[in-house]
């Protein structure tokens, strides 16, 4: 009996993965694009590092600061230890892409680069509040390469708040 409903968990593990790589692979290059960046922001609020970097190609630079990739990670790191909501003791930030600002361009000379124009809101919770932490405008150029989409160069215009999130 045991044996049965083991067998059936795993089944159903397995159809689940199977079911999630055909939807993926089914989808879009702009819907994978948006899915992606949207993961990241999802990430960043669970104090999640993986597909932050995922999304970053490993040439990664941010043109306007001059951080690669490694730089991005270590700064996310460092507010991911040491930012902390004092009546929770949970991370205070989450992060999202503002709806109807995404757009996500192909490349019609290269079907394997892409580009994308978005604002991303970071809201700071402490206290059971909300404020802008940080907003800004994300211009990013992107690749297919063999880790799927992510961007190598990014551009961004602060609108309201700071990168330090204070």
């Amino acid at each position: 009996m045991l044996r049965k409903i083991a067998i059936g968990l795993i089944a159903v593990a397995v159809a689940w993965l199977g079911g999630r790589a055909l939807v993926w692979a089914l989808a879009s290059d702009e819907t994978q694009i948006r899915w992606k960046l949207e993961d990241a922001c999802e990430a960043f609020g669970e104090t999640r590092m993986q597909p932050i970097l995922d999304f970053l190609a490993r040439d990664f630079v941010d043109e306007m600061s001059g951080y690669q990739r490694d730089d991005v990670r270590a700064a996310v790191a460092s507010v991911f230890f040491t930012a902390k909501d004092p009546q929770t003791k949970k991370f205070p930030y989450r992060a999202e892409v503002v709806e109807g600002t995404l757009a996500i361009a192909m490349d019609p000379a290269a079907e394997d680069r892409a580009t994308l124009k978005g604002t991303i809101l970071v809201t700071d919770t402490t206290g059971g509040g909300e404020r802008k932490a940080w907003e800004f405008q994300l211009n990013g150029e992107l690749v297919d390469g063999d880790d799927g989409w992510q961007l190598v160069r990014t551009t961004h215009d602060t609108s309201e708040g700071n990168w330090k999130l204070r």
